[in-house]
């Protein structure tokens, strides 16, 4: 009878979003991809360019750092299931659509060229005019067991399948998207700069609510929160080294508090001036 298998990977960059579509159109073919066979593969969309225009009409103005931009959706099925391959993978299709909608699907592939049939969906998770991958496929941790749940009741069982087996149980892993020589390594290059400036935009994002929470307690001008800012970002570069200084002072002086260790210091400051004079 077999399996039905529904993976779903959240790619958050244009970079990562064209490396899928270039491997689903064979534009950059896996090494697995049987050349004879490729001729029998389907897809929607048009070319790769085609595809990442309408990523980027699709996309909003303002996008958060850490946003998913598009989710891609693998399904295919286990050993054993010998019934419409052909129609199982026009469902499995068209159950992508029903979840994110047929306006937010950017393409479809079906590959008969691998060890076993199987299909790419890319959709682009819009939501009111916004990125909002949560909506579709978050919101709590057993979301991803109600997508299986529903992936069965309305592809698999149809098909004659079974439930897949959870990930962490199969350690299923699809090799797609490999790529070869320098190529590869660019894209991750430039994937490592996008992951660095989404982790400062979520510091900076952090440094705004504590001025703003800080601004508001305490009264502060707008003049104030730039200078609060400016020391809080400045903080790693000159604070600790002085601090370590003072720390040490302190601890060889034996004086109990700063206020004692201030006075101590005051004090050999005025011997040291009446010995001068």
């Amino acid at each position: 009878m077999g399996f039905c298998i529904m993976r779903m990977e959240k790619l958050k960059s244009g970079v990562s979003l064209r490396r899928a579509v270039q491997h689903n159109t064979r534009e950059r073919k896996p090494p697995n991809a049987d050349d004879d066979r490729s001729l029998n593969n389907w897809t929607s969309g048009g070319t790769s360019d085609e595809i990442m225009k309408k990523y980027h009409d699709k996309l909003p103005g303002t996008v958060r750092a850490n946003a998913v931009h598009a989710v891609e959706v693998v399904m295919t099925f286990g050993k054993g299931y010998y019934g419409d391959v052909e129609n199982y993978l026009k469902d499995c299709g068209k159950w992508v659509e029903g979840l994110f909608g047929k306006e937010n699907t950017l393409h479809i592939a079906h590959h008969w060229d691998e060890t076993t049939p199987h299909v790419h969906a890319l959709v682009m998770p819009m939501k009111d005019g916004k990125l909002n991958a949560k909506h579709f496929i978050g919101g709590h941790r057993d979301r991803m067991c109600e997508l299986q749940d529903d992936f069965f009741e309305k592809v698999g069982k149809k098909h004659g399948l079974e439930r897949g087996q959870p990930v962490e149980e199969t350690k299923a892993r699809h090799a797609h998207h490999t790529l070869a020589g320098k190529s590869a390594e660019l894209d991750e290059q430039e994937q490592s700069l996008v992951d660095k400036s989404a982790k400062l935009n979520e510091r900076e994002k952090k440094i705004n609510e504590f001025a703003g929470d800080f601004q508001k307690l305490m009264g502060m001008k707008p003049d104030d929160v730039r200078k609060l800012k400016t020391l809080v970002d400045n903080w790693d570069k000159t604070t600790p080294a002085g601090l370590r200084v003072i720390a040490k002072d302190i601890e060889r002086s034996g004086a109990a508090t700063v206020g004692d260790y201030r006075k101590a210091r005051e004090r050999e400051r005025q011997q040291s001036h009446n010995i001068k004079i």
